[in-house]
């Protein structure tokens, strides 16, 4: 349980403000570091960019196709991209200067959203995001490991600014890009989105030696191309398994990786599902499936905003099987009536609930993670996620169009609270054997 603050049954009276105030400025103290102000910066706008392209794509595909399969088959097709893309990524975080590989990756990334804004046919456009997100994905373990290397001994405050600077640019890019869609449309979301990588390029500080992992390069451009390209997959494969072993290698971080493959999952199959259910009520506005999912970032923003400043001794299995219970009852809350507020709100508490499981899961991982490991346990964790977000996809998007979204949606609310039960047995017979 979190440290509750208590001074041995005292009765003397403290300023809760002045707490409050003491906390938040230990929260946000590792932001005194410029180069770790800037990475923060340029991250959260690079992702407010994202969460306008995650409401785009599916919008242009369902107004295309008006099938959910094409929906959840677009999404795994995003997802599977970024199976690949992950343990890369993992592989170059930990060889080369993380900073520049950022750099890279932004300005491939602007260009292809550049081609999508000038073209503009459905098609191209639908193209370039899932292009983007592939490249989105190599970059990602580079993301987290370079922050993260500059963590030191505050782990838990750097764990939780950057999930809190995700959670802000995705309310931010969520609602934005509903807005967009709704108000002037598909080309105004998508030069927002260029512009947004245009100001994380500018912000994105210099490379620096700390910058790049402690691993030499095992991969020499030596004889045939063919052979170093296979040369080049089979190490990020070995990269890869890599960072997914470390991840079995302690029970939190077991947990982590279960609870994240499973969530992962079943939010993959939440976000195909809603789209074709929002699109069915009644008032409904344009931009509602946005505003949805900026109310599950508002709600993660309030989550990780109180978890972050609180000492959470919970073990991670305690927590996640009480985030899975809650998570579940407020999904199927959302279903009940057919008011597309009733599913804003709902995910806004699903964010709220998520907010201490991430704070506590990330922590804990990089307590237990090596330097050196950083690049590749991200990525392997990507990983993960990625094909838990493949299979939740395809799975929605099969079954939604034969058996309707609310459905669908009280099966999924059911999968959490089994998942739950899970967790809850295994978090039972880990107990005595927890070690560290």
């Amino acid at each position: 349980m979190p440290d509750d603050g208590r001074n041995g049954g005292s009765s003397e009276r403290h300023d809760v403000g002045v707490g409050v105030r003491g906390r938040l400025a230990v929260l946000v103290a590792p932001l005194r570091a410029p180069t770790l102000r800037r990475l923060t910066i340029a991250f959260l706008v690079n992702e407010l960019g994202d969460g306008i392209s995650l409401v785009v794509l599916p919008l242009v595909v369902y107004a295309t196709t008006r099938s959910g399969l094409a929906t959840g088959l677009t999404f795994a097709v995003v997802r599977g991209a970024t199976v690949v893309g992950r343990p890369l990524g993992g592989l170059l975080a930990d060889r080369v200067d993380r900073h520049r590989l950022l750099r890279a990756t932004f300005v491939v990334r602007a260009l292809l959203l550049g081609t999508a804004l000038v073209i503009g046919s459905d098609v191209v456009v639908v193209s370039c995001l899932v292009a983007a997100n592939l490249v989105g994905s190599i970059d990602n373990p580079s993301a987290e490991a370079a922050i993260r290397a500059r963590a030191g001994d505050a782990v838990q405050q750097v764990a939780t600014i950057r999930k809190l600077s995700r959670a802000m640019s995705g309310v931010v890019g969520l609602a934005a890009g509903g807005a967009l869609v709704g108000t002037v449309g598909v080309p105004a979301a998508i030069a927002t989105d260029l512009a947004t990588f245009v100001v994380a390029l500018v912000v994105l500080p210099p490379g620096e030696p700390s910058a790049r992992g402690s691993r030499p390069p095992r991969v020499a451009p030596r004889g045939d191309w063919w052979q170093a390209a296979g040369r080049a997959v089979r190490v990020s494969l070995e990269d890869g398994r890599e960072g997914i072993a470390h991840l079995a290698s302690h029970v939190d971080l077991r947990v982590t990786a279960v609870a994240e493959m499973a969530m992962s999952g079943l939010v993959a199959s939440l976000l195909t599902v809603a789209v074709v259910w929002l699109d069915g009520l009644p008032g409904a506005p344009d931009g509602a499936y946005g505003f949805a999912l900026a109310g599950y970032s508002a709600g993660a923003i309030a989550g990780l905003l109180v978890a972050g400043m609180i000492a959470w001794r919970v073990s991670v299995p305690v927590l996640a099987w009480r985030t899975f219970a809650v998570v579940g009852v407020v999904c199927l809350a959302g279903v009940i009536g057919s008011d597309w507020r009733m599913l804003t709100l709902s995910w806004l508490a699903w964010g709220i609930a998520l907010g201490p499981l991430e704070v506590v899961m990330d922590a804990r991982m990089v307590a237990r993670t090596p330097q050196r490991l950083l690049g590749r346990t991200y990525g392997g964790l990507g990983t993960l996620l990625a094909a838990g977000q493949v299979v939740g996809a395809l799975a929605a998007g099969l079954v939604v169009d034969l058996v309707g979204p609310r459905l669908v949606i009280v099966v999924l609310s059911a999968a959490f609270l089994v998942m739950a039960v899970g967790l809850r047995w295994w978090a039972v017979t880990a107990a005595p054997s927890r070690s560290g």
